[in-house]
């Protein structure tokens, strides 16, 4: 069983999860959006009534059908939709089986890059909600691992998880590692902390547990089942499923993951689903790793020597199932590392994997001088190139 990054409607993604998943997810830990203008999904909750409802409705429909007997789905909000949600809930999952927690999303010890918004009536906003859905009322959380500040430092200690969430994390420190692993703390608006939600896993999962996001936003959910797995040596899988809102796949969610498994040495693997295929990839931020450089000789076709540097995406796998194969151009000697964008997939006709064409930022290249640097390994196969 693989982890998957997918682009689509998150309903749609959800539903072509039947097959496969029904009954077989433990944990959902899901963001959706807060606010009452929310363009992208369609409609502004002033324009009819109930639209945030008829927006999430069908979503946790279909969400409930994917849990197992004993999943547990974990939604943060504001106290703009809370109680339009608590009453949704209550209708899907059962009065009983609906409980809340509060969420400290400001914390001093955290906050260093913290920008104040104005305040709401003379009144500093300093939480928001989980709203907690049982399958089964009867499912007992795990302990999970709550930081305690000593002196001058946080000790992890086991407790049981409780109702007020503090010092796991804000909504300042998760842009902080927004910024460390994408280098820009405004590439994701709304981002929860990774901690916050890896307790969260941790509570209601067991090693061999699916986690599915439905509203993956910049992928902290998969973050969160890696970094748990490196810790206890779980084989948890993730499902993320983002829309193409802004680009947010090819340019926040899946450059995330990679980055985290290069920098945190995680041992997982992941493979994308982008919702055109191939053109959701092409602008895709990649980090590739060379094992035949400039100057390499073929492995298969004795004589011929790569021109070009070539490698892999770690933690990104491909149709073979190894990680997935680069040809990199724009440089003109041998290298070990690169970071760039994909500028072209070669859909090999004749063949279980694609490669992708990476080039330096900003640098553009026409499919024929793309086919032209390719043509010393491609001209053993059947294939097609999409830009």
């Amino acid at each position: 069983m693989d982890n998957w990054i997918i682009e689509n409607d998150n309903l749609i993604g959800m539903q072509e999860l039947f097959l496969t998943y029904e009954g077989k997810i433990d944990v959902m830990p899901i963001d959706p959006p807060y606010n009452t203008d929310i363009e992208y999904i369609g409609y502004k909750d002033s324009n009819f009534q109930n639209g945030w409802r008829s927006f999430m409705k069908p979503r946790l429909e279909v969400a409930y059908k994917l849990l197992s007997n004993k999943g547990v789905m974990f939604i943060n909000i504001d106290e703009n939709e809370l109680f339009q949600l608590i009453d949704l809930c209550r209708s899907i999952f059962g009065d009983e089986n609906i409980s809340t927690m509060i969420w400290k999303k400001t914390n001093e010890r955290f906050d260093k890059n913290r920008v104040e918004k104005p305040l709401s009536n003379g009144t500093r906003r300093t939480h928001e909600y989980i709203v907690v859905c049982f399958k089964d009322k009867n499912t007992i959380l795990n302990k999970v691992m709550q930081p305690i500040w000593i002196g001058d430092h946080y000790e992890n200690e086991e407790r049981p998880l409780e109702t007020i969430i503090d010092d796991m994390g804000t909504t300042a420190s998760a842009k902080d590692e927004i910024g460390d692993l994408l280098g820009c703390r405004k590439a994701f608006s709304t981002p929860t902390p990774m901690k916050m939600i890896k307790e969260l896993i941790r509570a209601a999962s067991n090693k061999q547990s699916i986690i599915l996001d439905f509203f993956a936003g910049s992928g902290t959910a998969g973050h969160a089942v890696m970094d748990l797995n490196k810790e206890d040596g779980g084989n948890r899988k993730f499902i993320l499923i983002t829309n193409n809102e802004n680009n947010i796949f090819r340019d926040v969610t899946v450059p995330r993951i990679q980055k985290a498994i290069v920098l945190n040495e995680y041992n997982d693997t992941f493979k994308v689903k982008p919702l055109s295929n191939y053109k959701a990839i092409i602008g895709m931020k990649i980090a590739v790793d060379m094992d035949r450089p400039i100057g390499t000789e073929h492995p298969k076709h004795p004589g011929i020597f790569y021109p070009i540097n070539y490698g892999y995406v770690q933690g990104i796998l491909g149709g073979d199932d190894e990680e997935q194969d680069v040809y990199v151009l724009g440089e003109k000697n041998p290298i070990q590392h690169f970071t760039g964008r994909v500028i072209a997939v070669v859909h090999r006709f004749d063949d279980v994997e694609d490669k992708w064409v990476a080039a330096p930022e900003g640098r553009i290249y026409t499919i024929e001088e793309i086919k032209q640097a390719v043509a010393f390994q491609e001209q053993f196969h059947k294939a097609e190139y999409i830009v």
